[in-house]
């Protein structure tokens, strides 16, 4: 990583170079005022099956493959989680499509989380699947991450009888999506 500090490179028409080892790192008296270059974003999916959650259970959601992840930091195997190696200020966003086996006008509801480090988050909207069955959860947020322990997941919940089936549908309709956007 590249680092300009102004307090000891600020000199007007100074050319500073990079050691081409990731992000270039800008501070003014040690703060960090952007981070520039291979900035941390990611789009996971579910994509390769189906992920079933049963009754009264708070489940992660298994996302198994990437669209994109920039700095190779999106577990997809073991943790299905980011866990950020800049420290900053990141925007995140979840979607997922389910279904619950009770079907068309069945009583029960499912929420989705943004969680952080293991802890609940931001809730998304109370999902009560009507039609056919199907409803969609959604979740976005902005929230602070340290670059080096903290860690983000998306967690599902049904209420009701059945179990909620959260659908691949070619990776486009169960997503978790983020970017840094601000370099603490």
């Amino acid at each position: 990583m590249a680092l300009i500090n102004t307090t000891t490179t600020g000199v007007l028409g100074t050319t500073v170079y990079g050691d081409g080892q990731g992000a270039l790192t800008v501070q003014k008296d040690g703060v960090t005022q952007g981070v520039y270059g291979n900035i941390p974003a990611f789009r996971a999916v579910r994509a390769s099956s189906n992920q079933s959650i049963s009754s009264g259970t708070w489940t992660k959601v298994q996302f198994n493959q990437k669209d994109f992840d920039t700095t190779g930091l999106f577990d997809i195997t073991t943790n299905y989680r980011i866990t950020p190696n800049v420290a900053g200020y990141y925007q995140l966003s979840s979607s997922i499509l389910a279904q619950s086996s009770s079907g068309a006008g069945g009583l029960t509801r499912y929420v989705m989380a943004i969680v952080k480090n293991g802890t609940g988050y931001k809730y998304g909207n109370d999902i009560y699947p009507y039609n056919c069955g199907q409803g969609r959860g959604v979740a976005s947020v902005s929230m602070y991450a340290n670059g080096t322990t903290d860690y983000f997941e998306v967690w599902a919940i049904l209420f009701g009888s059945g179990t909620l089936t959260l659908f691949n549908q070619g990776g486009q309709d169960t997503f978790f999506t983020g970017a840094l956007v601000r370099g603490s």
